[in-house]
Formats: C-alpha cells, sequence, structure tokens
C-alpha cells in the first residue's frame, strides 16, 4: 500500500527542523560577536587607563615633575619613617569604575 503525500509532508518536516537549526546557528554566531566587540572596547578602554597612568609616570623620569592627570583618583598624602628621615608621600589611583581589577596606584614622592 502506498501513502500519497508522506514524502512531501517529511521534507517540509526536515527543512522546517533544518531552518530552526540555521537560526540557532546565527543566533550564536551573534552573540558570540556581540560579546567580542565589547570584549575588544573594554580592552581599549584599560589600555587608554593604563597609558594614561604610565605617561604619568614616564614624564616624572624624564622631567622629574608633575602630578597624575585626570583620570587619576587622589587618595591620600602620608609620610612614612625610615631610619630618622621622614618621607612625605601622596598616592593617586587610576581605574575603570566599571570594572573590577582595573586599578593601579601610583605613589609620588612629595618635597619636604
Amino acid at each position: 500500500m502506498r501513502r500519497s503525500g508522506s514524502i512531501l509532508t517529511e521534507i517540509l518536516v526536515a527543512i522546517i527542523i533544518f531552518t530552526v537549526g540555521l537560526m540557532a546557528v546565527a543566533g550564536t554566531i551573534m552573540f558570540s560577536m556581540r560579546v567580542i566587540m565589547d570584549s575588544a572596547q573594554t580592552t581599549l578602554r584599560e589600555q587608554a587607563l593604563f597609558n594614561d597612568a604610565e605617561n604619568f609616570l614616564a614624564e616624572r623620569i624624564l622631567e622629574n615633575a608633575g602630578t597624575p592627570g585626570s583620570p587619576a583618583e587622589f587618595i591620600k598624602n602620608d609620610s612614612i619613617v625610615i631610619g630618622d628621615k621622614t618621607l612625605h608621600y601622596s598616592l593617586h589611583r587610576y581605574r575603570l569604575n566599571d570594572k573590577k581589577g582595573s586599578e593601579m596606584y601610583v605613589i609620588k614622592r612629595e618635597n619636604s
């Protein structure tokens, strides 16, 4: 006994299943691309932050002067006693507010 139309139904079901699979793969690729782009932007922002801190340090080395720039946050002024000498310093922090672990501290020696 022959079933008429069953082959056409099976082909349509196979096409639908294949289409759903392709859409899932396309969705996964789109999600991966978004995560990669977000990661790239975060990396660029972190690198710019570290460049600011390193540029400050390079200026201090070359010119023996300078104060941390605008992305730096002033933390405190303090002093430490080593032997019979007192060293005064200020502490500054570079960081991205929305990312943990992106902090870099700079200690600037103050003239006494």
